[in-house]
């Protein structure tokens, strides 16, 4: 008995050459393991500083090309989405062609859904001078899922506390979505085709939001989506406010909604009518895209300019026109029909 416990203690012993190594190879393996589920989840932070996005300009107030002293024409132009052709062909055949005394200003949604989003951005960047826009909440999607790589290739659960939001020059500080999960694959796609040279171009060439002066001290204010009285005169919104909204809190303006529902159930441009809009903010006109449901809605404060472009309806463009001869100006409408997107399922 005692020979087989000294066998048993003998092999055991030799054993432990084997077994150690083994064990340590697994602490290894394992370590190895829990480091790269890390990295590939660690989607933010695989972009390297120089590759992030510069901080978004909130709000520009423009003044160049628009004087008493010489004439011009600022034409504001709704949703694009995409669609190349149909931008060109409102150019051409409604503008007559692009000249130095016309500036095109589009109101967010430049890109996304349509097929041709590389040739709207290239126009935008080729065409400085005549042509300026601000964001969108999709081209705000587009810069987020550029910024958040991962956000559409792994569980949003596993990286939601990783995200990374695009920073802007207010006093917020910085974006994310109101709703992530609106961030879809096509714009994670999008920015990957556009690449980091053309969306930081657009990030500093396009701000949140704008005002541009006209001669008769009318001011021009762009928002994507709606803006309240007051805002960025009193208050700075957040951009998110500014590119999402459609309803309202009638009791607090700071809580909106792209729904309607108990608490949001009034339309943000109904305070902008004149038995509601106090005397100081009498000279402010908003324009503004976003709401294709509603479609055109011209109002003598408000005017929704997205007419369901990329749906086959019509890209509109509402016009300011200013002769300093005779110190007169005008305002018009421009439309043209749309081939609109209906891709092959």
């Amino acid at each position: 008995m005692v020979n087989k416990h000294k066998e048993r203690d003998s092999l055991a012993m030799r054993s432990v050459p084997f077994v150690l190594p083994l064990l340590v190879s697994l602490v290894l393996f394992g370590i190895y393991m829990t480091c790269t589920l890390v990295s590939l989840d660690d989607g933010p932070l695989n972009i390297p500083p120089e590759k992030r996005l510069p901080k978004l300009n909130m709000f520009e107030r423009v003044t160049e090309h628009m004087s008493h002293e010489r004439d011009f024409r600022l034409v504001f132009i709704g949703d694009v989405h995409g669609q190349y052709d149909d931008l060109q062909r409102f150019i051409d055949e409604e503008l007559g062609g692009l000249d130095e005394e016309t500036t095109i200003v589009l109101l967010g949604d430049m890109v996304n859904k349509g097929p041709d989003s590389d040739k709207v951005v290239s126009f935008i960047l080729n065409n400085k001078r005549n042509v300026r826009c601000i964001m969108g909440n999709h081209d705000l999607a587009v810069l987020f899922a550029y910024m958040n790589p991962k956000l559409n290739r792994r569980p949003l659960r596993k990286i939601r506390k990783q995200l990374r939001p695009l920073e802007v020059d207010s006093q917020a500080g910085f974006f994310y979505p109101d709703d992530v999960t609106k961030v879809k694959e096509a714009h994670t796609v999008l920015a990957e085709n556009l690449g980091f040279e053309a969306l930081r171009d657009l990030a500093l060439h396009c701000p949140v939001a704008m005002e541009l002066k006209l001669p008769d001290d009318e001011s021009l204010f762009t928002v994507h989506a709606g803006m309240m009285p007051g805002d960025f005169i009193d208050n700075i919104p957040t951009a998110g406010a500014v590119t999402e909204t459609k309803y309202i809190n009638p009791k607090d303006w700071s809580d909106y909604s792209k729904e309607k529902d108990r608490r949001h159930k009034s339309r943000w441009y109904t305070f902008w009518k004149k038995d509601k809009l106090q005397e100081k903010y009498d000279h402010i006109t908003v324009l503004y895209g976003h709401d294709a449901n509603k479609g055109l809605n011209l109002h003598a404060h408000t005017k929704g300019m997205d007419s369901g472009c990329v749906k086959g309806g019509a890209l509109s463009g509402f016009v300011y026109q200013y002769h300093h001869k005779k110190n007169k100006l005008t305002h018009y409408l421009l439309q043209t029909n749309c081939d609109g997107y209906f891709p092959q399922l």
